[in-house]
């Protein structure tokens, strides 16, 4: 499980190569008691930074530090939920909810600062340009998989566009 700032940078460095720097991010307020519009919006932003070099999102409860994070590629809006964050009963549920989607795990190249590329286990789902759909799900993360209660304190963390 990645329980530090540091940890946690690291793997974006993985998943989204060219972040270099945690100073390239700007915090959003933590959400209040229905964080999915503010998420939803969040993501609206990320679909216009379709030119900005390795845009995300990345959403976490401030409390057990869990995490689901976005990207974009030419299909649009896609959420990463590497496994190496995950419990051994979060993997099992995250897997009941990505197969909805009928999405399996599936293995990433990643590649490391100092070493060969890394295989990363990873879930993904494809949103395509829906922010909505795609925030709902990520509440579904929380809330299914990592079994948060509803009043959990996420935080939004954006890439920067000016600085990306």
């Amino acid at each position: 499980m990645i329980r530090t700032a540091t940890h946690r940078r690291r793997l974006l460095r993985l998943l989204l190569p060219g972040m270099l720097s945690i100073s390239l991010l700007h915090g959003l307020p933590s959400m209040a008691a229905d964080p999915e519009p503010a998420v939803a919006a969040s993501l609206q932003r990320l679909l216009s930074r379709q030119k900005q070099k390795f845009p995300f999102v990345l959403i976490e409860d401030q409390q057990t530090r869990k995490f689901v994070q976005f990207a974009m590629d030419k299909n649009g809006l896609f959420i990463d939920l590497p496994t190496v964050a995950l419990t051994a009963p979060e993997r099992t549920r995250a897997i009941a909810l990505f197969r909805e989607r009928h999405r399996e795990p599936g293995t990433i190249a990643a590649p490391q600062e100092n070493g060969p590329t890394q295989s990363l286990e990873t879930f993904q789902a494809l949103f395509g340009r829906d922010s909505q759909a795609a925030a709902h799900f990520a509440m579904r993360v929380f809330s299914e998989v990592y079994r948060l209660p509803s009043d959990a304190k996420l935080h939004v963390v954006e890439s920067n566009q000016e600085n990306l």
